[in-house]
């Protein structure tokens, strides 16, 4: 395996932490965004100095693979800023291609003890009942309404909205029940299953926002991998700060491939975009910008779904041109190669 100049430039350029180490471990060509993790503190470009000692034996067991022709994936520890990472170690020819992927905040979900379960359970059962109240409400005058209206012919326009505001009611009464299941799930509590996640999102929009301008591209052969309450609970609340910070007609646009071990989705609105200077804080709970009415939990609920999910979510920087959130899920085991 030869190395052109258009290949190193590749490398070097792409947007995650990637690297290529000869047979000898030592570091071939790197992205950019790998050598400024791991030369913060490396003396030389020998790839298990950016390791602790415990983990560098787990990484020799991964190597063995490689040499093999087997990928696989380990935890590793950084030696250079105590972070945690997902490294996938890939055969490449000659090479092994290395990716990190920052999983510190799992880890620390699934050693957390600040908090008993017992005192969590009560404080969102409580917020829970308040949040519930006026759905109930909601759902019985429709229901109310619908028996009055038996002699009354609706247009097709107004059985729409009418039907589209008593799955609501359901959809959101469902939701606010998984809030309290959310502040305690570990990603060992969900529910996991295989589905086409295009497909699941297609119905759950029409039947929650039936005329929402959204487009969904699905580039990944491989099905997806999670869990159905969780995985609304981040794309409705996604779609829900889409629609609240527009200007103009909502446009979603959500693009799901594949990316070394992992499922990535781009997902981009036309919104009035987040400012650079609070995209550090916007996942923090009660974190509310602007006018924002809410209560400020949307964002960090989705992270939360997403450790459960031993998954990530960034919010990528785009100014004024909207949001944009990348997401990443483990494959299904069975794709996993």
């Amino acid at each position: 395996m030869s190395f052109s100049l258009d290949y190193q430039f590749l490398l070097e350029n792409l947007p995650m932490p990637v690297c290529l180490l000869n047979q000898d471990l030592y570091i071939k060509v790197a992205s950019f965004s790998f050598k400024k993790l791991y030369f913060k503190k490396a003396e030389s470009n020998y790839f298990l100095n950016a390791l602790h000692n415990e983990d560098a034996k787990k990484f020799f067991t991964s190597i063995k693979l490689a040499r093999n022709n087997k990928a696989s994936s380990l935890n590793l520890r950084s030696s250079t800023d105590n972070k945690y990472y997902l490294v996938s170690v890939i055969p490449k020819e000659e090479y092994i291609l290395i990716y990190a992927e920052d999983v510190t905040k799992i880890n620390l979900l699934e050693n957390e003890s600040l908090i008993s379960k017992k005192e969590a359970l009560e404080y969102t059962q409580l917020v829970s009942h308040d949040l519930k109240a006026p759905l109930r409400q909601v759902y019985d005058y429709i229901n109310l309404f619908k028996k009055e209206i038996t002699d009354i012919k609706l247009n097709e326009d107004a059985k729409l909205y009418l039907n589209t505001i008593e799955k609501c009611s359901l959809k959101m009464t469902t939701m606010i029940d998984g809030i309290s299941k959310i502040s305690l799930i570990k990603p060992e509590d969900a529910h996991l299953k295989k589905f086409s996640l295009k497909e699941y999102l297609l119905k759950l929009v029409s039947e929650i926002y039936p005329r929402l301008n959204i487009h969904i591209q699905d580039l990944c052969e491989d099905h997806f991998y999670g869990d159905y309450h969780l995985i609304d609970h981040i794309f409705l609340n996604l779609i829900q700060n889409s629609i609240n910070f527009n200007n103009e007609k909502v446009r979603i646009d959500i693009e799901i491939y594949k990316i070394f071990n992992r499922i990535q989705i781009d997902y981009t609105d036309n919104g009035i975009g987040i400012s650079q200077n609070i995209q550090g804080t916007i996942f923090r709970p009660f974190h509310k910008s602007g006018n924002s009415t809410g209560l400020g939990l949307g964002l960090s609920i989705v992270e939360r779904a997403m450790l459960a999910l031993k998954g990530s979510i960034e919010c990528i920087n785009q100014g004024e041109q909207g949001a944009h959130f990348q997401l990443k899920f483990p494959l299904a085991p069975s794709a996993k190669k």
